[in-house]
């Protein structure tokens, strides 16, 4: 009589072991190919939105070096609103006519300027708007408050076009006032304006407080008929990268910020 034969196989507790490497197993690949979709997602949203600040910048930064300016209009305005203890320099406006300006040594018409800002509905949306049927004069440059008044009734106005350079703007809120409020979402969008003289110098001067060889002249160049003077615009856009335009914009994904600059040269008259 044969002895029985003996059947190798796998005993309860190491079918159990294996089965808890394979789960392992699969729930690690899992997770590398979720890293991997996700590395992916980012990077093409990422470019894409390289490519919109560029597109924007390119924009902003042309228009302000081609602006037409004088010794009243710099060529370039920064508007500030002020909210509680915040200021919010968001809204740039460039005199840039499409050929030549109606008054070059005057005012500007309202037809003539190029105003960037964030769309108050969709904030996620930095607009370039523009009313180029508008004859009317443009607010004098220090007068804040009739600016901020025209930049408002030009971004609901039927007749100013407005073009989306981009939806891609991180936004942001104010706490100081209340979710009801028009201003309580906004676009991370931000100007900045230094002149070489400031306007500060150039009113010393002409209120005979300060001598022209002491204003602080561009590279120093300066004449006894004229001088330089450099108005320089600095633009900051906090972008968030979404791959789609479908994709709403969330403040939890980490902005991605981008600068520009422009500067404008232009003579002011002794």
């Amino acid at each position: 009589m044969k002895p029985a034969r003996k059947h190798s196989g796998f005993t309860f507790v190491e079918m159990t072991l294996a089965l808890g490497i394979m789960a392992t197993l699969i729930v690690a690949m899992g997770v590398m190919a979720q890293l991997v979709f996700d590395g992916e997602h980012y990077n093409e949203a990422y470019a894409r939105v390289v490519q919109h600040a560029r597109v924007a910048l390119e924009r902003i930064e042309g228009n302000v070096r081609q602006a037409t300016s004088n010794p009243e209009y710099p060529g370039a305005l920064v508007i500030e609103q002020t909210i509680g203890s915040w200021t919010f320099p968001d809204t740039l406006v460039v005199w840039r006519p499409e050929t030549t300006a109606a008054d070059p040594d005057g005012a500007p018409q309202i037809g003539e300027l190029v105003i960037y800002s964030y769309h108050p509905g969709a904030p996620n949306e930095l607009w370039e708007i523009t009313d180029r049927g508008n004859t009317r004069t443009a607010p004098a440059a220090a007068d804040a408050a009739a600016w901020q008044t025209l930049v408002e009734s030009l971004k609901t106005s039927s007749t100013s076009k407005k073009v989306v350079l981009t939806n891609r703007l991180r936004t942001a809120t104010v706490d100081e006032i209340g979710e009801n409020d028009a201003r309580y979402r906004r676009g991370c969008v931000r100007f900045e304006q230094q002149m070489n003289p400031t306007a500060a110098n150039w009113a010393s001067y002409q209120a005979g407080t300060r001598a022209w060889e002491d204003l602080d002249w561009t590279q120093t160049i300066y004449g006894p008929d004229s001088g330089l003077r450099q108005s320089r615009v600095r633009v900051e856009l906090q972008m968030t990268p979404i791959s789609s335009v479908t994709e709403m914009p969330s403040d939890d994904l980490p902005p991605v910020a981008f600068f520009g600059a422009a500067s404008l040269y232009y003579p002011l008259p002794r």
